[in-house]
């Protein structure tokens, strides 16, 4: 295949019906067999607080670097074996349809996120994670947590819905700084999931460590529980597992706290909480 041809064919896959995890795997497939490269490496997919990808000055000449400014970041082509004709003039083309990729999957995603947010708390809502534990697909090294918000009904019921915002706002702010938007799920009214997948199982634990005492700076507080999984075609089962898990640590909660449990159902309003 020649540069021209590749490029046309490159081209031809800027519109697709999915941007997914499977659709940047092949991208990422194409570009390794065209330059036959044996690695590629990318901050295209890189989780919040992992560091970025730095480039040995040392080795710049045995690397191709593909700029994809839509979103800041970049492609590095390590010790590519294929020989351009005009490298400055491809890769400028090669750069300008990756940008449209990435500016097609930006309008795909606003598209649609404005269906499927949580209004309050921009967080993906009941619609999407049942349309994900509905559609067939194979998943790979995924952490989940389910996560459930102590006193929300309490305090609804003493201080008023506001207070109520006030609470879910600040935890998941907490869980917002340290995982992705497209990782968390508000499933009930205090109830979270989290499903974070192609993640090491010593990235997540450390993700949820961070959320955790982020959480703990604040007044509020949550019950959770958690598993990874290294391949699965049914999340139910495993979501099931982190809720059973939820749920007796809750139990523990209020039998190790008993001054923190109070019955929603026999509290009284009392004043707006500041």
């Amino acid at each position: 295949m020649t540069e021209y041809e590749f490029l046309l064919f490159l081209n031809s896959l800027t519109i697709a019906e999915n941007y997914d995890e499977k659709y940047f795997k092949n991208l990422m497939i194409i570009l390794s067999v065209f330059f036959k490269s044996d690695e590629i490496t990318s901050n295209l997919f890189k989780r919040k607080n992992e560091k970025e990808i730095k480039i040995n000055a040392d080795n710049i000449d045995d690397c191709i670097v593909i700029n994809v400014e839509c979103i800041n970041s970049k492609i590095i082509i390590k010790s590519p074996k294929r020989k351009l004709e005009n490298k400055e003039v491809f890769i400028k083309f090669l750069e300008s349809i990756l940008n449209n990729i990435f500016r097609n999957k930006q309008i795909c995603e606003k598209l649609k996120m404005e269906k499927d947010l949580d209004a309050l708390l921009n967080v993906l809502n009941r619609n999407a994670y049942e349309r994900l534990l509905s559609e067939p697909e194979t998943h790979e090294n995924v952490g989940i947590a389910y996560i459930d918000v102590n006193g929300l009904g309490v305090t609804n019921n003493m201080y008023g819905h506001e207070a109520g915002d006030k609470m879910l706002t600040t935890i998941v702010t907490c869980i917002k700084n340290v995982f992705r938007l497209k990782d968390i799920y508000r499933i009930g009214g205090d109830e979270f999931v989290i499903i974070s997948k192609d993640i090491p199982s010593a990235l997540f634990e450390e993700k949820l460590e961070k959320v955790l005492r982020l959480i703990s700076l604040t007044e509020y507080s949550i019950c959770y529980g958690s598993t990874y999984v290294s391949a699965t075609t049914d999340l139910k089962p495993h979501i099931q597992e982190a809720s059973t898990m939820m749920e007796k640590n809750k139990d523990r909660f209020h039998k190790e706290h008993p001054e923190k449990y109070q019955n929603k159902y026999e509290v009284s309003y009392v004043s707006k909480k500041n």
